[in-house]
């Protein structure tokens, strides 16, 4: 037996409770026993062999991060490793990163890393003004790990200049080769099933008006859990939607799928595998609003790429989706061909076979990183002084680190038009290769803050 442990900062974080207990399921049949680390955690499930509660949450996105905290949280980690005979450990964004690479380094055991979404790139999130934070960030997720496994070709494409060792393992579900219930909905009724969490809530909340102005709405029940329970509740209230009832959590989505009869079930991810496999018609949310309904011929292989959301601004027109999906339903539904490729099973034993060739590789700058937080652990990490005077190997190159560090040395705390004029970063990295690094950073978020960059880089050249 091989023992797994699974880092995060919260169990109940977006789609993490949900991919991990899948896997929990895989891993076992793959003769692995796993093991869980986090900050919070959902005491109703009691199906990992351990579970080690984070008791030094690191940061949010202040500007601070206290040395102390990283140690305490990284020593945690290396204490329960070792009484574990832990063999591989699997890291889940965000603030965990650091003190969990920091301990597999301690250990020599091998490490991944899974990209959820493009907020799994922290160090390009216009909310982290700190631009020591984002480069320490940045430093962990292109050095501090033996594996990246991204959940979608998206993000694979994305983040593919972090590393050379990147692989895809979706998202899937359990697909049983029993007969599926026919179609025959209840015109009019429809479902939004999702993780209550600050993002997805505000999608949903964005969605509703639309949805229960339609004349064609007779009902919708809304199932998920979350610290936005209450509030979603609250928003329902005040806005007397009375076609809307939030139900709170599912235990068994698939079954309420399959018994209800909807016309459509909206959500993303992988509500939107379960309510096609339950051969009902799936309406995708992205971060734009409504992004379409899955039509097999036409946005099928578009929306799995996409881990089924939509990270573009467009809307679909809801009104005229749901005509053409009365009028041609058959269009709607996949085949159980069609829906069998989302099989966990089939991802998972992939994705374990991979991960038996899974191997430790020294990474320097995290022995650096670990002498310098042992020998300062009174203080905060000085970030000015660590990285304008340390001489990291490898990184004279990195041309997105040499830009961070540009920022530091200049003493600023984001991106600024002024002092980049005067930066010798312009003299010291060839523009082409300058431009050609920031145009493979492809979020939006880095994209906007990095605009007055660009702007003076077209001037330059």
């Amino acid at each position: 037996m091989k023992n797994i442990l699974i880092v995060s900062d919260g169990f109940l974080y977006g789609g993490f409770e949900t991919r991990t207990l899948r896997e929990l399921i895989e891993a076992k049949k793959h003769h692995y026993n796993v093991f869980l680390a986090c900050i919070d955690y959902n005491h109703k499930y009691n199906v990992f062999k351990q579970v080690l509660i984070l008791k030094h949450p690191l940061s949010d996105y202040s500007d601070s991060i206290k040395t102390k905290n990283i140690l305490a949280t990284r020593d945690q980690i290396i204490n329960f490793c070792k009484e574990n005979h832990i063999d591989i450990i699997e890291c889940h964004p965000y603030w965990c990163l650091l003190p969990t690479a920091l301990a597999a380094e301690k250990l020599h055991i091998p490490i991944t890393c899974t990209l959820h979404g493009v907020a799994s790139g922290n160090f390009i999130n216009p909310s982290l003004t700190n631009i020591g934070l984002r480069t320490i960030y940045y430093l962990t997720l292109k050095y501090g790990f033996d594996q990246i496994i991204a959940v979608a070709e998206y993000l694979f494409k994305q983040y593919s200049y972090l590393s050379s060792n990147i692989i895809i393992t979706r998202n899937g579900i359990d697909v049983s080769e029993k007969p599926r219930p026919p179609y025959s909905p209840h015109d009019g009724y429809f479902c939004i099933a999702s993780r209550l969490d600050v993002p997805k809530t505000k999608l949903i909340k964005e969605f509703l008006p639309t949805l229960h102005a339609l004349p064609e709405t007779q009902h919708v029940d809304i199932f998920g859990d979350g610290d936005q329970l209450d509030p979603l509740k609250t928003f329902v209230n005040q806005n007397h939607f009375n076609k809307i009832s939030v139900k709170g959590w599912g235990r068994n989505l698939p079954q309420v799928f399959a018994n209800n009869h909807y016309a459509a079930i909206f959500g993303m991810g992988q509500v939107v595998l379960e309510a096609l496999n339950s051969n009902t018609p799936a309406g995708v949310l992205g971060y734009g609003g409504f992004a379409g309904l899955i039509n097999g011929d036409k946005n099928l292989s578009y929306f799995a790429e996409n881990n089924f959301t939509d990270w573009k601004t467009h809307k679909t027109d809801l009104k005229k989706e749901l005509q053409k999906l009365k009028k041609n339903p058959d269009d709607y539904l996949l085949s159980y061909q069609e829906i069998s490729k989302f099989n966990q099973s089939n991802i998972w034993d992939i994705h374990f076979k991979t991960e038996e060739s899974f191997t430790y590789s020294e990474k320097p700058i995290f022995n650096t990183l670990n002498y310098l937080l042992d020998n300062h652990h009174n203080a905060k990490l000085d970030l000015k002084n660590f990285l304008s005077k340390t001489d990291l190997p490898n990184m004279q190159n990195d041309v997105v680190y040499q830009l961070f560090l540009e920022n530091i040395k200049n003493g600023s705390k984001a991106i600024k038009v002024n002092e980049l004029k005067q930066s010798n970063i312009s003299k010291t990295i060839e523009i082409d290769t300058l431009k050609k690094e920031l145009n493979n950073i492809t979020s939006s978020g880095f994209w906007k803050a990095t605009k007055p960059l660009r702007e003076i880089l077209n001037k330059l050249h």
